[in-house]
């Protein structure tokens, strides 16, 4: 069994790991050290009061100010707050996801060669916008809402004659705050995915985070292998969107309902 000292330097470690991406995220967005700083000790009282409700206990402002290192007067103010998951305000970013996939995967989408996404009118014919639109939602009324969240993260650009060329393969851009919320949701529920796996002590987690890592590939096969798993991994969210939506498993109004979230990760880095 570790010793207490070994745990705080591999959970420092560990914190480390992820904080190096997310510092890199605020070095984008101009933001410094002590927002990042500013931000740790926000979520380190949230974290402090969520454990204190799970144990069903009061917190303690003077012993989280002190842990967390700032003014209890702030650690009082900071807990009428909450950083608890946002929850999607519209389905149009996963649509527009869905539509970008199919763009780019589905024959029916692509050019003559079937080299790369064909150039579509927005409608008129079987290979329109409208109908690539409507082949993901099963409807035509999310046409305009589509295509304005597409527009806004230059993930399709207009040409001339009422066509659209698409440029990019996700909707998620540096540019964009919708993208920003999406990335601090999934990273989220993913961590605490994992924490709940490594809590779970012999119980059913109700998280499921599997991992899969190969050994070292030939690079020349790796835009092959990224475009097959990506089509792989796209084919199983639109089934499981299907199984998710059925109707009878639906619980709008119902109390107690909840939701379930998947969420997939293809990375590519170096074998050493």
């Amino acid at each position: 069994m570790p010793t207490t000292k070994a745990l705080q330097v591999a959970a420092t470690k560990a914190v480390l790991q992820i904080a190096v991406p997310l510092a890199d995220l605020l070095l984008e967005a101009g933001m410094s050290a002590d927002d990042l700083l500013t931000g740790l000790r926000f979520a380190f009282v949230e974290a402090a009061v969520e454990r204190a409700r799970v144990l069903k206990r009061k917190p303690q402002v003077p012993r989280i100010a002190r842990k967390a290192g700032v003014p209890p007067e702030d650690v009082t103010r900071w807990m009428r707050r909450s950083v608890r998951p946002e929850r999607p305000s519209r389905g149009v970013r996963s649509h527009a996801d869905h539509v970008l996939w199919r763009w780019w995967t589905h024959e029916a989408y692509r050019d003559r060669l079937n080299r790369h996404p064909a150039v579509l009118p927005m409608a008129g014919g079987t290979r329109s916008f409208e109908t690539l639109v409507r082949d993901c939602t099963g409807s035509s009324r999310a046409v305009g809402a589509v295509l304005d969240e597409l527009l806004a993260v230059n993930a399709v650009r207009r040409l001339k004659g009422h066509r659209l060329r698409v440029v990019r393969q996700s909707t998620m851009s540096h540019s964009d705050a919708e993208s920003f919320r999406v990335l601090g949701r999934q990273g989220r529920r993913h961590l605490e995915g994992l924490l709940d796996e490594m809590r779970s002590r012999g119980r059913m987690s109700p998280f499921f985070v599997r991992g899969l890592e190969s050994g070292p590939l030939d690079p020349a096969y790796l835009p092959i292998l990224r475009r097959d798993l990506r089509s792989q991994a796209a084919f199983f969210i639109a089934s499981a969107r299907d199984t998710l939506s059925a109707s009878r498993y639906q619980g709008r109004g119902k109390r107690g309902s909840r939701r379930i979230a998947l969420a997939l990760h293809i990375v590519d880095e170096p074998s050493s």
